[in-house]
């Protein structure tokens, strides 16, 4: 098999005998040592062993094949003979010859000792940009680049979170050099104060933190990187964006603070519940109109609006509770402040409402808010039938 490896080749291929202890018997199977190697390597440490092997046999537990990941017998399925082939590559520690890089010889980064181009060539007035060490826990990680001559500052963007902080890299290791960054738009600048510059190489530009997360992927965007005067701005080249793999948070669409980003549920979800307000009795003779509440829980302030007529105030009803006071407009706006004593739940006249003029046949809620106690979402708010004059406003002149 060594001598094998030492052909490059990206379709290198090894008939090997696997013995299946399942079915106790020798299954003759392909091994493709090719980009599946590097798929195997599940939680890409950059190496193939047994925690790749309980990850591939968790995967299949769950069934969470993509379509490539592992196959190695390119069967469009991963199952106990990929499994087996996997530990048989560990045991004759295959994975040790399998390097990745760049396999173009007029490219800055050639690396004659790579058995598999892994798209990592940059050429002469290119520079080459990518993540690493992401940490999702600690939310932080790295950006790295690839320089095919020296740098004197730059600019770009890091979509897909919120900055709260920029630091090491270049800022430690040239002299003069200082960052700026945008918590708002993601965006990175370096400063080169004097006669020094970033160097050639592939090193860390800067580590990053960030205090949340606002899409799925962590991208870099729009970089423009400048030359030494005179020499022009690099041909840059970005690697693919990063996909937050631990985003918590609620995945019930249903919820009222669902989360679009999330892929793991926190059990964090929370649903609004059903809250009635509707017209009770209405006097036409006196213009007062009664107005009832059927809360689930506590409310802890309220605003509405009531079309058809010109209110003159309110009274009754939870006014008379300590540290309670309705507000009312000409337009029917009826507002509470937030209160120390929230009102109880339950049924119950929350106010009356007098008026003067009838503008419209009939009156309705045009608009309701009501809010349950801190920390829940707002109540779901059902509001009543309109209510139809039976004088139509013809003895209310």
């Amino acid at each position: 098999m060594d001598n094998q490896l030492n052909t490059k080749s990206s379709t290198m291929k090894t008939e090997k005998t696997i013995n299946n202890s399942i079915s106790n018997k020798f299954i003759t199977i392909i091994l493709i040592i090719s980009p599946i190697l590097a798929q195997c390597d599940w939680v890409v440490d950059g190496s193939l062993d047994v925690v790749d092997v309980v990850e591939m046999v968790g995967c299949i537990l769950d069934d969470c094949f993509n379509g490539s990941q592992c196959d190695w017998n390119d069967d469009s399925a991963i199952d106990i003979i990929d499994v087996v082939a996997v530990v048989d590559c560990i045991l004759v520690d295959c994975w040790q010859d399998y390097v990745f890089g760049c396999l173009e010889s007029d490219a800055y980064n050639y690396n004659e000792n790579a058995y598999y181009d892994d798209g990592s060539c940059v050429y002469p007035g290119e520079l080459y940009l990518y993540f690493d060490n992401i940490n999702e826990v600690s939310q932080s990680g790295e950006v790295w680049v690839i320089a095919t001559n020296e740098c004197a500052g730059f600019q770009l963007y890091l979509t897909g979170i919120i900055l709260s902080d920029v630091f090491g890299g270049v800022e430690d290791e040239v002299l003069g050099t200082q960052f700026a960054y945008n918590s708002e738009n993601g965006a990175v600048l370096e400063f080169t104060f004097g006669a020094n510059f970033n160097p050639t190489g592939n090193y860390l530009l800067f580590n990053f933190s960030y205090s949340d997360i606002t899409a799925p992927e962590l991208c870099i965007f729009d970089p423009v990187f400048s030359q030494p005067p005179g020499s022009g701005s690099f041909d840059v080249i970005i690697e693919d964006c990063y996909t937050f793999q631990h985003i918590e948070g609620c995945t019930d669409p249903e919820a009222y603070n669902y989360d679009e980003f999330a892929i793991i549920d926190d059990g964090s979800c929370q649903f609004q519940q059903d809250f009635n307000v509707y017209f009770g009795e209405v006097d036409e003779d006196d213009q007062m109109v009664e107005i009832w509440v059927n809360s689930p829980g506590e409310i802890w302030g309220f605003q509405f609006d009531i079309s058809g007529l010109f209110v003159t105030g309110a009274f009754g009803g939870v006014n008379d509770f300590p540290g309670v006071q309705i507000q009312t407009a000409s337009d029917g706006v009826f507002l509470t402040n937030f209160f120390v004593n929230p009102l109880p739940s339950g049924n119950y006249l929350l106010t009356y409402f007098s008026y003067t003029d009838i503008i419209d046949p009939e009156i309705c809620f045009e608009y309701a808010l009501f809010m349950a106690p801190p920390g829940l979402p707002p109540y779901n708010v059902i509001v009543g039938e309109c209510y139809t004059f039976v004088n139509n406003g013809d003895d209310n002149d």
